[in-house]
């Protein structure tokens, strides 16, 4: 049931339908006149009663087909009453996580993303806490995990919102004292329902391709192996959240600020601000992928305490985390693409990308299982990076594919030497939690590495520039 949520929280980005993607642009590019901010404002609520909507029918579809869905599709084993109460409160949930997801929008939009990184660590604590503290003190059962959830995903929702009412009323009264500035005559005349609407229609063509893709094979294996090793390949998913915690705030930081730099045409501080933010989130990420497949195992025991279940979870995760830190990557170029209004190409790319590969996403998770499932993940999402990753960076940028495809493999061969070396000769211990060092060794030998070249490092990001602009 738990992984059923799970699962579901990945899909309900599908009803965002690209509104999101499209107020985080119209915020940070209309924030710096009166009468354009205003009509970015008036706009927001006029659609946050739309979603509201549909949060209230989300809610109402799942108490009306719980028993549908308890009984039928998921065959559950579990007591009807139980059964009924997690999957009526996974509809409150959800309906909540739509929402605070649309109301985000707007401070991500504000640059305020240190706002949503403080409160996504006091959420995170209250969240853990809360439910360990519920699970261990009171029932460990389904009734109270669901409870717990809702009643955090409540406080979430409500937080977001209040800091939405106090920023945009804040900012209003900061451009008002403004107010004799020339750009109060500003009047952007696309700020229309109409115009928002076909911005939107791009980027939710995106997120609806982008979400069927990554989420086809969890429907499929659902249907085609057991419950028990679907647990065991949900919890591997579960592990790619890590490089979501990263590559999140690093899209929420770009995208507002790249599409100001561009609307403003401040071509040379657009290119060293996306340069350098991509070969950081290389340096950092790149050596994941060798650490799960020497230590991956040792890794996971410490999450989950049982040695051979962890190899299992392993067996679906090195592949599955790194297809995600491929994916992350790729999100730079749709970072791009978004912040310089080219969305509809990335959007032909995409969908051509996804027809090959969800015919055979299904074929080969309804035929082979879960592990050539997570393998193919990897394979396809490698091909499509350097594909039309390595088109678009080609063709925007001078030096930049060279440099990053340099970069990636100098970092990949230096992590699998020295973990290769820990793992033929490292310091073995009863302690399981040595292994937590070696990652921190490997970062430390690379940024020692990035410092003793870092003028070179500067020269090269320095020399990077936009084409065709």
């Amino acid at each position: 049931m738990v992984a059923f949520f799970f699962l579901l929280v990945g899909v309900i980005g599908l009803l965002d339908a690209g509104i999101s993607g499209t107020f985080i642009k119209l915020v940070s590019t209309n924030s710096a006149s009166y009468n354009n901010y205003c009509k970015v404002l008036s706009l927001f609520w006029k659609i946050f009663i739309f979603f509201t909507a549909i949060s209230v029918a989300i809610i109402f579809f799942f108490s009306m087909t719980y028993d549908y869905i308890a009984n039928q599709w998921l065959e559950t084993s579990l007591e009807s009453l139980e059964s009924s109460y997690a999957i009526k409160s996974i509809g409150v949930i959800l309906a909540l996580l739509y929402i605070k997801s649309y109301l985000a929008s707007f401070l991500t939009g504000m640059e305020k993303q240190e706002w949503l990184m403080i409160w996504s660590v006091v959420y995170s604590t209250l969240f853990y806490f809360g439910t360990y503290f519920a699970l261990d003190s009171i029932e460990s059962t389904l009734f109270i995990f669901f409870y717990v959830l809702k009643i955090t995903a409540l406080i979430d929702a409500a937080i977001i919102f209040s800091m939405v009412i106090f920023l945009s009323l804040r900012h209003k009264r900061k451009i008002i004292s403004n107010y004799k500035r020339a750009d109060e005559l500003d009047t952007n005349d696309d700020l229309t329902f109409r115009n928002v609407f076909k911005f939107a229609m791009n980027l939710s063509g995106l997120s609806l391709i982008w979400i069927i893709a990554t989420q086809i094979d969890k429907f499929v294996l659902t249907a085609y192996i057991p419950l028990q090793e679907y647990a065991k390949y949900q919890l591997a998913v579960e592990l790619t959240a890590a490089i979501t915690l990263i590559s999140a705030p690093v899209s929420q930081m770009l995208m507002p600020r790249l599409s100001t730099y561009y609307s403003e045409k401040k071509f040379e501080s657009f290119s060293k601000l996306y340069c350098s933010s991509f070969l950081i989130f290389i340096l950092a990420l790149t050596p994941i992928i060798p650490f799960l497949f020497f230590f991956g195992n040792e890794i996971i025991y410490l999450w989950l305490g049982d040695f051979e279940l962890a190899g299992q979870v392993n067996g679906f995760a090195k592949w599955l985390v790194s297809a995600a830190f491929i994916s992350a990557t790729m999100n730079f170029i749709f970072i791009f693409l978004y912040c310089t209004g080219r969305l509809k190409i990335h959007f032909y790319a995409y969908s051509l990308y996804s027809m090959l590969t969800i015919p055979i996403s299904i074929y080969v998770a309804s035929t082979y299982g879960a592990t050539a499932s997570a393998k193919f993940i990897f394979i396809h999402t490698v091909i499509f990076f350097l594909i039309w990753g390595g088109i678009q960076i080609k063709t925007n940028f001078n030096n930049l594919l060279f440099i990053l495809l340099k970069i990636i493999l100098l970092i990949t061969l230096v992590s699998i030497l020295i973990f290769y070396f820990m793992f033929k000769y490292g310091i073995h211990s009863d302690n399981n939690y040595i292994v937590l060092f070696y990652p921190i060794i490997n970062f430390t030998f690379l940024s020692f590495i990035s410092y003793v070249f870092r003028f070179k490092i500067i020269c090269i990001i320095n020399s990077i520039r936009l084409k065709n602009v």
